[in-house]
């Protein structure tokens, strides 16, 4: 028997353990669960936290080769990462299996023409700037359906059949990881990119499927040959969420769960060595977020970090230039965000992500430089240092900032600052700024900064003001950045006024009191240097006069006004534009908020002086349809408390009835490289061609009646993320075409080029491939054929086109045109008259016709094509080329 004390000290004592350990009990925290891990990588003997942002690809699936990889844009992101503090990269290599590896049937049979070679070449640049890459060989695309069965079904027999695994592992990876071992720019190999995306048990609707069983055990054996290879490689795997990495919802469902465990690696594939050294997930709001939870939640005994995730804005509550520290103070050992190329090309409008990622790196680096900091080539210390503006006025700031590498103390004006940071100084003299810094070798660099300060009233403030100029010259109108209490008017004349002029002010645009007058008896007298009696408060001016003015400069001297009016825009549609009746306007408008704001209903739309509709948060968009054609005038606006009802500038367009225009289908386009046609019931004519890579789309005889920019009109899908194209007319690139999303349902956008009167030959040239195309259309007055014919159609004589291309090798497409429906033959000879063969024959209707000719069994030379009907006969010749 126990007898236990009863003093109060005593029982409060156990009380308070009993609590203790009920709220533990409570929780998953306390089920038995490994120590946690050291939320660092070893980079090269030195633990680092993981610090930088996704690359993925330069030219998808491509940059291992064939043929050289663009190494400039690789230097590009290797600088912009270390110039901004980040240590790493992730890299996609074989992505699909398309170019790289090599195959034979299923049979791999090397890394792939140039495979090696590339990837030292980009592992040499990225050691240069002392960036580590992250090596993901495979992604779940190798499995995409779009990718066609040759390229799915080989894939698919490396990650189920084993001797095709061993083909892969001994020919291919053993090769690339001999060949670059203890290379310093290898952070660690990743076997997949987001596997279970092709997985039995997760799988999505446009990959093809295998089971996890065959994934873990090609990670094992892959992992296995690795380190087997290279006794100090690391591997890990990209995972799609954390349901697949954590064995704490498995309670949930029983599919849910660790799938690369040491001991289930080891099991499914058999290798002692295959297994994990840490694990990398991925984070687009599916799940658990990793700003909520830190890396213990998820009771894994090993690293994780974070391998893709969005940064378009705050994240989960958390502010979106602290995301990176969030997940360091969860415990995670690293972030890359998704992606840089994004960036560069405004994929699915993601261009936000690396920008927010820069003060992300920036912010790492000034923190915990040491967790960070890499010197792989022995590079000399770095650095910058730079002011947002050098000349600003009095009571205005300017913003020094500085980022630095392989410094280790930094001094601005004798005040020691962080490595990497920035200073918003606000000096009322000419002020020098000097940054001192120490090398980690006892080198001291200095370098300064001059910052000039104006007094207010020396400021010109139509410097890069909008100036709009009237057709017939009377008018000039300044649209000022704010509004200000002008002081000063300065108008410079190339040649002075025949009569008198005035200059008005306004805090609308729309509203105008005079500033200034000057009579045509003072002209004589005029001084180009105007000293108002008292300020004029206005963001807009203009200088008006009764006969046309030849103003060299207007110039306006001020300070800031006190009061701010609201800035109203309409932002489009763009004035002067012609829409069609019926159809679908999207107006948007941008409002800054002046001293007062805006009114309790935000933003107010008007057309034609009538509110249709209002938005109080941005963005202030709304869609608008014009029932009749006509003009219309939009306008927004909001109340203000002191100005009552304010509006913006209008902004007119014309609409008319239905614009001509003519469409040219996809399938029946001229197609070179790596272009396929498929078939979609929801697609124009139920048909489309696959861009799959390099390749033209040419559509050979788009008529036009008069020289002009036409609205040219592309239907199109995208599997996945945004596409940009090259658009040739005549030969000559015209535009660069970026497609966006949504993904995976035909949709259309509109962009204006200029066509000549006659035929045209419109082009879709790769750029960056791997989207469908439905059709083109030309819209405009002017139009002259059409592809899709009916019986208004008609055709008033016979027609027959050059053909197209030529030369041309081995195919080539022969249009022609009948005036009613008749019986014809299309036959080609060769130059001396024998006939080569009929690729066209029979009844055909009135209208246009296109023949697709292919001359692959007949030999280089100059042939002829004829069309015979039984009232008609024209012959041409065309190159073949061989």
């Amino acid at each position: 028997m126990i007898t236990l004390s009863s003093s109060p000290s005593f029982i409060k004592g156990t009380l308070i353990l009993v609590m203790t350990y009920l709220a533990l009990a409570s929780s998953h925290i306390i089920n038995a669960q490994p120590s946690p891990p050291n939320p660092r990588i070893d980079v090269n003997g030195q633990p680092t936290w993981i610090s930088g942002t996704n690359l993925a690809w330069i030219d998808f699936a491509r940059d291992l080769g064939p043929g050289s990889p663009r190494l400039s844009e690789f230097e590009r992101v290797f600088k912009d990462v270390r110039d901004n503090g980040g240590n790493t990269v992730r890299f996609w290599m074989h992505t699909t299996g398309r170019h790289t590896p090599s195959w034979n049937g299923f049979n791999v049979t090397s890394p792939g023409q140039d495979a090696i070679k590339n990837l030292k070449q980009i592992l040499d640049l990225a050691e240069s700037y002392d960036i580590v890459l992250l090596l993901s060989l495979w992604s779940f695309d190798m499995l995409r359906k779009s990718n066609g069965e040759t390229i799915t079904n080989r894939a698919r027999a490396i990650l189920t059949q084993q001797q095709y695994r061993d083909s892969y592992i001994q020919n291919s990876l053993i090769p690339m990881v001999e060949a670059l071992k203890g290379h310093k720019a290898i952070l660690a190999w990743e076997i997949f990119n987001e596997a279970e995306g092709m997985s039995d048990e997760f799988g999505w609707s446009f990959t093809h499927h295998v089971p996890m069983a065959d994934i873990q055990a090609f990670v094992n054996q892959t992992a296995g040959a690795i380190k087997r290879t290279d006794s100090l490689a690391k591997v890990t795997t990209g995972i799609h969420t954390a349901i697949e990495m954590s064995d704490i919802y498995t309670n949930n469902n029983p599919i849910q769960k660790n799938y690369y465990r040491d001991d289930r690696l080891v099991s499914a594939g058999g290798d002692s060595l295959g297994t994990l050294d840490f694990y990398t997930f991925h984070y687009y709001q599916n799940g658990d977020s990793p700003f909520i939870y830190p890396a213990s939640y998820f009771e894994l005994d090993k690293p994780v970090f974070l391998g893709e995730f969005f940064i378009k804005g705050d994240v989960d509550g958390i502010d979106f230039d602290k995301i990176y520290q969030k997940l360091y103070d969860n415990g995670y050992a690293g972030a890359l965000s998704w992606q840089w190329v994004d960036w560069r090309q405004n994929r699915d409008n993601n261009t936000s992500t690396w920008l927010n990622t820069i003060p992300n790196l920036q912010h790492m680096y000034a923190n915990y430089q040491e967790d960070i900091e890499l010197n792989l080539s022995n590079r000399l210390p770095s650095f910058t240092f730079e002011v947002s503006q050098s000349s600003i006025e009095q009571t205005m700031s300017t913003t020094l900032s500085w980022t630095t590498r392989g410094i280790h103390t930094v001094l601005l004006h004798q005040d020691t600052v962080k490595v990497m940071g920035s200073s918003v100084v606000s000096p009322m003299t000419n002020t020098s700024y000097v940054l001192t810094m120490l090398g980690y070798n006892g080198e001291i660099i200095t370098d300064t900064l001059n910052v000039t300060v104006y007094s207010q009233l020396e400021v010109n403030r139509t410097e890069g003001a909008a100036i709009e100029v009237s057709p017939d010259s009377m008018e000039y109108l300044i649209e000022l950045d704010r509004a200000y209490d002008i002081e000063i008017l300065n108008p410079k004349f190339n040649q002075l006024p025949d009569t008198g002029y005035q200059i008005e002010h306004s805090l609308d645009g729309i509203n105008w009191e005079v500033s200034y007058s000057i009579s045509n008896e003072a002209l004589s007298e005029l001084n180009d240097h105007i000293e108002l009696d008292a300020p004029v408060n206005g963001r807009f001016f203009r200088l008006r006069s009764e006969n046309p003015m030849d103003l060299k400069t207007m110039e306006l001297y001020g300070i800031p006004s006190e009061f701010q009016p609201p800035q109203l825009t309409v932002t489009s549609p763009e004035a002067n534009k012609q829409f069609e009746v019926d159809v679908e306007l999207n107006v948007t408008a941008r409002a800054i908020k002046g001293s007062e704001g805006l009114g309790r209903a935000g933003v107010i739309f008007y057309v034609n002086g009538k509110r249709f509709n209002s938005k109080r948060f941005s963005p202030y968009e709304v869609r608008f349809t014009p029932d009749s054609a006509g003009s219309y005038t939009f306008q927004v606006g909001t109340n203000t408390t002191t100005l009552g009802d304010f509006f913006s500038r209008p902004v007119t367009i014309n609409v008319v009835e239905t614009v001509p225009k003519s469409r040219y289908e996809a399938e029946d386009a001229v197609i070179s490289g790596s272009i396929e046609t498929g078939s979609d019931v929801q697609a124009s004519g139920e048909s489309y061609l696959y861009m799959k890579g390099d390749g033209k789309i040419t559509w050979p005889n788009v008529k036009v009646d008069s020289t002009k920019k036409y609205t040219i009109k592309y239907g199109y899908n995208l599997p996945f993320d945004s596409k940009t194209q090259y658009i040739r007319v005549n030969g000559t690139i015209a535009d660069t075409v970026t497609f966006t999303g949504p993904t995976e349902v035909w949709q259309s956008l509109e962009r204006e080029i200029n066509l000549q009167a006659g035929t045209n030959v419109i082009e879709i040239e790769h750029y960056w491939g791997y989207m469908y195309f439905d059709y083109i259309e030309v819209r405009g007055a002017g139009q002259q054929t059409n592809t899709e014919f009916s019986e208004m159609d008609l055709i008033d004589d016979y027609q027959l086109s050059q053909n197209y291309p030529n030369p041309f090798n081995p195919s080539t497409q022969i249009h022609y045109s009948l005036p009613y429906s008749q019986e014809v033959r299309l036959e080609v000879f060769d130059i001396i008259g024998n006939r080569v063969g009929i690729i066209d024959q029979g009844l055909k209707s009135a209208g246009n016709h296109v023949v697709q000719f292919n001359a692959g069994a007949i030999a280089t030379g100059v042939y002829l094509y004829r069309l015979s009907t039984p009232s008609f006969q024209l012959t041409k010749k065309m190159l073949l080329i061989k």
